[in-house]
């Protein structure tokens, strides 16, 4: 039997900038930089707070290409919108959105630029 990981969320309210925006935190979450294959998520990552700003449907092509591709272009609309929480130099959480598609769902923080951005996988 395979145990599996269960994430509760709760709602919540950030100020950012001065403005307020309800989010879902989740924490605990276990975020690593751009995977190169699904393996890679069995290998131990950064555990911080998700603060989950957005929903968004995405397809399974878009899917893959965020897993399997060095490919950013479904990310490339919500460029700004991620960002990490710190008081310091080590993030305390991230801004993500959360990526539905037929074949599973990811928490990405769209923040980093070029090839690099932090993903984690909910079950």
């Amino acid at each position: 039997m395979t145990k599996k990981t269960t994430y509760t969320r709760h709602p919540a309210i950030l100020t950012l900038n001065g403005q307020s925006q309800h989010v879902d935190r989740i924490e605990h979450m276990s975020f690593i930089r751009r995977p190169c294959s699904r393996d890679d998520y069995l290998r131990p990552g950064m555990e911080v707070t998700a603060f989950i700003t957005k929903t968004v449907d995405i397809s399974e092509e878009d899917f893959d290409k965020l897993l399997y591709e060095d490919d950013r272009s479904p990310l490339l609309a919500y460029e700004g919108e991620g960002g990490h929480l710190a008081e310091g130099p080590i993030a305390a959480g991230l801004l993500c959105i959360e990526m539905k598609s037929p074949v599973g769902t990811l928490l990405v923080d769209p923040e980093q630029g070029g090839p690099y951005w932090y993903i984690a996988e909910l079950p």
